[in-house]
């Protein structure tokens, strides 16, 4: 594939991975750790899971808002190495996401 292909391949992959995200329940999401039953809840209350491992849901909660976020800067910064003259920063960046397919 040339490097126009890999940037709409690695585009599309973005696009697919925040497709994800964004069918789950709006996040950001918080926890309660401190209940016997560590919880995960969204901003609005909505109770999302209980019993969970305080870790997992620190984590989960985290993801839930830093992926996306996460995800949306590599394509602000795909958009902006993909009009440049140096090819390797780009290409790095594209080599990893092929590598996660």
């Amino acid at each position: 594939m040339n490097l126009t292909e890999r940037t709409t391949a690695a585009l599309a992959w973005i696009d697919g991975q925040l497709a994800i995200c964004n069918a789950a329940t709006d996040g950001p999401w918080e926890t309660d750790l401190a209940s016997k039953h560590p919880a995960i809840f969204n901003d609005n209350g909505d109770f999302l899971a209980t019993d969970v491992w305080p870790n997992d849901a620190t984590f989960i909660a985290t993801a839930r808002t830093g992926y996306p976020a996460m995800l949306a800067r590599m394509k602000v910064a795909i958009d902006y190495l993909r009009d440049g003259d140096d090819v390797k920063p780009i290409n790095s960046i594209l080599t990893t996401i092929e590598s996660l397919n």
